[in-house]
């Protein structure tokens, strides 16, 4: 991304969760290529007239044409009309889901998914401007979750994901984020930070993993009346199950068992009961025989 950000051609988009963010991104690449500290006009060999766009987070290199050098924008917003990218450009996006309660949301997955594709991803005028994209792996529905499902079998395709510590060979946890000095952080460092937070925001905050633990997670769910659901078990064999997550036995933490009813005929699967409490194997175990004796 810098080495085309520094090309007099380069027409770059860089695309953030919401505004202020995008000014943030603004601000500290126009201090790179006017502050005395990074020294771009003498790394360029030239010097140049840097021209801004604060209100639309335009940069132009020498003259304000119509289509800016370095363009930042939200995800809320898009991109369209504003820039086309060229082959000396790129599409660098960073961390468009702002926290897990997007995450949480389906509809609004959907929708940034498709606002990317519709106002960003088709900004490149061609196959040669890279795609780089940064960003903690909340859902297997977001944004990095959607692209794997659309071009993971594809050789350009790749997906990089780095969590705080690693166990090596000899089964000893390795952090991976050793960069001397005082910014050392070890595998202590990042336990405690794991212990002190909320156990699926830090799953995926740190361990890289998304909030949706399931082997194979449901493409699809669809909500029917009890009383539809006691028709076919009138008129066909239902196949019944269960499947728990037990919790410590004084409680603080979630049991969860659910009751699944299926049929042979179309393959699907109704969840009719569940048991979901932190109160402990005291409460937990007789309601759960309970339900199971129910059903």
């Amino acid at each position: 991304v810098y080495r085309r950000a520094m090309s007099d051609d380069c027409r770059g988009l860089i695309g953030n969760a919401n505004a202020s963010l995008t000014g943030g991104f603004y601000s500290d690449i126009l201090d790179m290529m006017t502050s005395n500290e990074y020294r771009f006009s003498e790394i360029k060999g030239r010097k140049y007239k840097i021209i801004t766009d604060a209100e639309d987070k335009a940069i132009y290199f020498d003259k304000k044409v119509r289509e800016p050098n370095v363009l930042c924008r939200s995800i809320e917003v898009g991109a369209t009309g504003k820039i086309h990218i060229n082959s000396e450009g790129f599409l660098y996006m960073d961390d468009v889901v702002k926290n897990p309660e997007q995450a949480n949301n389906k509809e609004y997955l959907d929708k940034l998914n498709n606002n990317f594709a519709s106002t960003f991803y088709d900004r490149r005028e061609n196959n040669n401007a890279p795609v780089l994209i940064i960003g903690t792996p909340w859902s297997l529905y977001d944004l990095i979750g959607f692209l794997k499902k659309k071009y993971g079998d594809k050789e350009w395709f790749r997906v990089n994901s780095i969590p705080c510590y690693r166990v090596d060979e000899n089964g000893n946890k390795v952090t991976n984020f050793d960069y001397g000095r005082n910014n050392y952080k070890s595998v202590e460092y990042w336990e405690d930070a794991i212990k002190l937070d909320d156990p699926v925001i830090a799953s995926a905050k740190y361990l890289m993993k998304p909030m949706e633990r399931a082997n194979r997670p449901f493409e699809a769910v669809n909500f029917y009346r009890l009383e539809e659901l006691q028709t076919r078990i009138d008129n066909e064999d239902a196949f019944i199950s269960g499947a728990c997550d037990v919790a410590v036995s004084e409680g603080g933490d979630n049991l969860a068992m659910g009751i699944f009813y299926g049929f042979e005929s179309d393959k699907s699967l109704y969840l009719l009961d569940v048991v979901y409490s932190n109160k402990g194997t005291d409460y937990t175990i007789p309601r759960m025989a309970r339900k199971i004796a129910s059903n």
